[in-house]
């Protein structure tokens, strides 16, 4: 029983990590709104193209335009072009102010959709007399109670890799915390605690670098380039290269107290860099990563929260995961100073 209860982390490991790849890979995406185009010669009739929904006719069918003040104008007639495309026409006496303005649509099908700053309007386009009409959007906001993946405008169906792009830096996290608690315990002269940092560092080295690798074809996808001048990336980057040379320290050090030692000390002054690299700088600059550089975070302009229902487990499991290749690499580790020490 002991031993099984001792193991069964693991097992709940497997079970989340399967889980994660599992829903992301075959979850349905929510249907979204992909494109809206206003007419080059009437900017108030909008072409507007749907993705992962056909309509059959336009009954049901609500359109609106709202600016930053939530002042909110009904389309004044909607026509189907394709079950995916329609065009919509708003009356120009309807709106009071110049500015970008977001496009919503409701359907009892697919519920509300929204595309953030759909199109835009300058003075010159706005009727002298102009008055925003009475409209009641609340009874058109509802969220899906299906359980899908977000829909996300620029992401689309990349933001999958949600679930194994992120989750790989806060196993990194994860490690690295362990790590620098075994190196303050090493210039305690804890035994093994030298192995145990070491260890911690070269698994998230390698969980730092599949995030590298999943974010940079993220950016292909999304941004166009493989990798852009972006203060997260840039800070990723930093953070792998700071523990690259905590491993060439290791390795230029033949002597074992003195290499425990210096690279314990570095190893505390890495983890603060990697905090700062990749926690703070991003946040006090202009950055294209949600949550940073006053970008808004998934959940703060989410319509539906399934998203975390997978990544929680997600990022669970593969910290999961992490420890266990560092418990299984440690006991190994150990077994071979182990049998070092007898031959001596």
């Amino acid at each position: 029983m002991k031993g099984v209860l001792q193991h069964s982390w693991k097992g709940i490991a497997i079970v989340l990590v399967l889980y994660a790849a599992i829903t992301s890979f075959f979850l349905p995406m929510a249907p979204g709104i992909y494109h809206a185009e206003n007419s080059a010669s009437n900017p108030f009739q909008l072409s507007i193209n749907t993705y992962n929904i056909g309509f059959q006719n336009t009954d049901s069918l609500v359109v609106w335009l709202q600016d930053a003040n939530k002042n909110a104008v009904p389309a004044s007639t909607i026509s189907l072009e394709q079950p995916s495309e329609l065009k919509a026409a708003f009356n120009p006496n309807a709106f009071v102010s110049a500015g970008n303005y977001s496009l919503w649509l409701y359907h009892p099908d697919c519920k509300t959709l929204f595309l953030p700053q759909a199109i835009y309007l300058s003075e010159d386009h706005l009727a002298d007399s102009a008055s925003t009409p009475v409209f009641n959007r609340e009874q058109y906001i509802v969220g899906r109670s299906g359980f899908e993946i977000p829909y996300k405008s620029i992401l689309y169906e990349t933001i999958r890799n949600l679930n194994f792009h992120v989750t790989m830096w806060f196993v990194l996290l994860a490690l690295m915390t362990l790590s620098v608690v075994y190196a303050v315990q090493t210039l305690r002269n804890k035994q093994y605690a030298d192995l145990y940092s070491a260890v911690a560092v070269k698994v998230g080295f390698y969980f730092a670098v599949l995030g590298i690798i999943t974010g940079s074809i993220w950016a292909k996808f999304t941004w166009g380039a493989w990798w852009v001048n972006d203060p997260k990336l840039n800070g990723a980057a930093l953070t792998v290269l700071v523990y690259a040379a905590y491993m060439v320290l290791r390795q230029s050090i033949p002597d074992p107290d003195k290499r425990a030692r210096l690279s314990a000390v570095y190893n505390v002054f890495a983890y603060v860099l990697m905090i700062v690299f990749i926690q703070i700088l991003p946040r006090l600059t202009d950055s294209l990563h949600p949550g940073n550089g006053g970008n808004p975070a998934f959940s703060q302009y989410d319509l539906d929260n399934n998203l975390r229902a997978i990544f929680y487990p997600a990022t669970l499991g593969w910290i999961l995961v992490g420890v266990w290749i560092w418990n299984l690499k440690s006991r190994l580790g150990k077994i071979h100073l182990q049998i070092a020490e007898q031959d001596v």
